[in-house]
């Protein structure tokens, strides 16, 4: 019989204890390691797609309100003419800060958060601004009736083809008569600047082999909507000289608001949901678009905490804007309005003949969906003149609520139509 050595029986023996243990050791602080650096990989990856959400919703929101208040007052519809003053003008409309219940027409589907900003835009937006030809003798309005009439060519008299489609449609609507059928507003001007708005009341189109050569409209200035669509027109009255047209077209108004979504609808201690909406109404009413209420809390994009906006006005006259500011430009001789606390919409010089309205500055916070765990961020303290260190805008800079991104964006509109 053969026998092995030592060396044998101890390279046959395996491994300690000790070593077992150690081994174990070292697995067990690699797998925690591994697993806590694909937590931490996770959780940066959530956090960057929930700012990249936020990112996306920033810009939606900015080019969704500089677009539509770019466009205020297009087609001829000025900011201020005496009838209407600012901040309350004609083709724009701010309402600053708003009381908390603040709802959109009355409805309870459309309130705006407390202490934001609501703007308001008029103008021709969706269909042409349609020509006429001032000496054609079509168009009629009788001062004790308030009824008229006006017919729109397909050709206008320098031959260029205008599409009379969106004019049909909305003279189809009046004609239809139906509950959802409120008559829509008809924005006409004179050669020399003069403008009214009248309520389509109804009409008829001359159709050949399917094409619009014109359409008849009919209007009026006693209508459903008639005294609200007046207080639009120059003066805030038809004007008696008005006796010819150089351009017509349907005006539009939309308001652009951040709606107090709640996680729980009418429960106020509920999570904070707060969304850019926008509401279409007829002009200068509370009256949604179609008498639908749906139409007053269209989503724009979510997550937006607020909006404010502050206005350019040259007081002086001198076709540029000062801003006031610590150490600076005094804030008596400042041309912004809404941009700091002591701001009085109601003094004279916010809306005196010649000043004109150069600027509107759209700022929105927006704020990542959800907070983050381990996230802390800048307290926020103020946005042109609303205080976030003032109760309650305070809440928004207690630690839960610092636990959401947020980011500031400021745009400038040059108002090219006004």
């Amino acid at each position: 019989m053969r026998h092995r050595g030592r060396g044998t029986v101890r390279a046959e023996s395996g491994f300690t204890l000790i070593e077992l243990l150690v081994t174990l050791g070292l697995l067990v602080v690699l797998i925690i390691a591994l697993l806590t650096m694909f937590d931490f990989s996770s959780r940066t990856a959530r956090t960057q797609m929930h700012v990249a959400e936020m990112q996306q919703s920033q810009r939606v929101a900015q080019q969704t309100v500089v677009k539509a208040v770019r466009m205020a007052g297009r087609g001829g519809l000025p900011t201020w003419d005496g009838a209407m003053t600012l901040p309350a003008g004609k083709a724009i409309a701010i309402a600053d800060n708003v009381a908390a219940d603040t709802l959109i027409a009355g409805e309870a589907d459309a309130p705006v958060l407390e202490g934001t900003d609501v703007v308001t835009v008029r103008g021709i937006f969706n269909s042409p601004v349609y020509q006429h030809d001032p000496i054609a003798g079509d168009f009629f309005y009788d001062f004790d009736t308030g009824e008229g009439s006006l017919v729109l060519p397909t050709l206008t008299s320098t031959g260029v083809r205008q599409p009379l489609g969106a004019m049909k449609d909305a003279i189809d609507r009046a004609n239809a008569g139906g509950p959802g059928d409120e008559p829509e507003a008809l924005f006409v001007m004179s050669p020399l600047g003069e403008y009214v708005v009248f309520e389509i009341t109804g009409g008829s189109s001359d159709t050949t082999g399917g094409d619009i050569n014109s359409v008849s409209i009919a209007f009026s200035s006693m209508g459903t909507l008639g005294t609200e669509y007046t207080a639009l027109s120059q003066g805030g009255a038809i004007s008696t000289t008005l006796t010819t047209v150089a351009y017509a077209g349907i005006l539009e108004e939309y308001r652009y608001y951040v709606r107090a979504l709640r996680a729980v609808a009418g429960d106020d201690t509920s999570e904070l949901m707060p969304q850019l909406a926008r509401a279409r109404l007829y002009p200068n009413s509370d009256v949604p678009w179609g008498r639908e209420a749906s139409r007053l809390s269209e989503v724009v994009a979510d997550n937006v905490l607020d909006l404010q906006v502050a206005i350019g006005v040259d007081t002086d006259d001198d076709d540029s804007i000062l801003e006031g500011s610590p150490g600076g430009v005094t804030f008596a001789d400042d041309e912004w309005l809404f941009n700091h606390g002591t701001d009085d919409p109601t003094e004279a010089r916010w809306n005196t003949a010649g000043n004109p309205l150069f600027y509107v500055r759209i700022s929105t916070i927006v704020q990542t969906d959800r907070p983050q765990p381990y996230y802390a961020g800048g307290e926020l303290t103020s946005v042109e003149n609303k205080d976030y260190t003032v109760s309650p805008f305070d809440a928004y800079n207690t630690g839960s609520q610092l636990r959401y991104h947020r980011r500031l964006l400021r745009t400038i509109v040059d108002l090219r139509n006004l």
